[in-house]
């Protein structure tokens, strides 16, 4: 399978965002660009970054959570603060349905079109065995009335949607007190959620009916880096630190297609009507890999 279109990047790209037929990605020197070419230079490490129907959420260190349309123009910021009354940066942010949710260590911080925000504690002290733990690093939503937390101190909670409950957590038996969660998203079925973590070789498949992993997809991800993985309609998409790129139908657990890509880690794919999109972690373009992101034709 050859490249259909590719897009050339002077530095690696760490990540790609897709909604709507806009597409974004991070860079690591710092800069979001758009596919049309346009760019933000940040000047700062970005957290993360989330796309909506009519903007853009990017969080940066040490500042608010900045707003942008989607031609990267600033429209107004989000301001979260700690204990000592000090500007922090959520390290992961998602928007749905009107809301921002904006994660913090222990704590997620959510505002409504207004500015005005929510605090949820996601445990009661520190010390309390109770709730999830640790900074968030993933907030997904299901397609009706669920969202799950992960953190880096490896514990997975899902929580309704609507009162903001936490409903049940994940403990892995499998591998006890894993890893920190990297990625988390619902199937379409909303009776499974895949999860990966840091330093892993797999991305985990729970059954959200029995509370417990049911399969497992071997992928090399021995780092602390994020590989982004994607679903969609019962397809599994992602890239390892090899430079493989594999996709799984996951009603049968089927492998429908493998190929090696490059001697380079392959830090995101998502899915999108043109295919699947690809991106490298080098800054090199040696090989086959000449570009740092491109599209491979797939239909879906």
């Amino acid at each position: 399978m050859q490249p259909k279109e590719s897009f050339k990047s002077p530095n690696f790209v760490k990540s790609i965002k897709y909604l709507h037929n806009t597409v974004l990605y991070a860079t690591e020197d710092d800069q979001v660009c758009h596919w049309n070419g346009s760019k933000l230079e940040l000047h700062e490490l970005i957290y993360d970054y989330t796309l909506s129907t009519n903007f853009i959420y990017i969080s940066t260190r040490d500042h608010p959570l900045k707003v942008y349309n989607h031609q990267l123009e600033y429209q107004h910021s989000l301001v979260s603060r700690d204990h000592m009354d000090q500007i922090t940066a959520p390290l992961t942010v998602r928007e749905h349905m009107d809301l921002v949710y904006c994660g913090f260590e222990n704590q997620l911080q959510i505002f409504d079109l207004e500015g005005q925000v929510q605090i949820l504690k996601l445990t009661s002290t520190r010390k309390s065995p109770d709730g999830i733990k640790g900074l968030v690093s993933s907030i997904e939503f299901s397609d009706r009335d669920l969202y799950c937390i992960g953190t880096f101190h490896g514990q997975i909670g899902i929580y309704d949607r609507d009162t903001n409950r936490l409903l049940y957590q994940l403990h892995s038996q499998k591998k006890p007190g894993f890893q920190g969660i990297t990625q988390t998203k619902f199937t379409h079925c909303e009776n499974y959620l895949l999860a990966s973590s840091r330093n892993d070789s797999q991305i985990d498949m729970w059954d959200l009916r029995m509370l417990q992993i049911v399969h497992s997809y071997p992928r090399n991800a021995q780092t602390n880096q994020r590989l982004y993985f994607d679903y969609v309609n019962g397809m599994l998409v992602f890239g390892d630190l090899d430079g493989c790129l594999s996709i799984y139908n996951t009603l049968d657990q089927s492998l429908l297609w493998q190929e090696q890509l490059s001697v380079h880690p392959l830090t995101a794919t998502t899915f999108c009507p043109s295919g699947v999109l690809v991106s490298s972690g080098t800054r090199f373009v040696d090989g086959p890999f000449e570009h740092a992101l491109y599209t491979l034709p797939w239909s879906q």
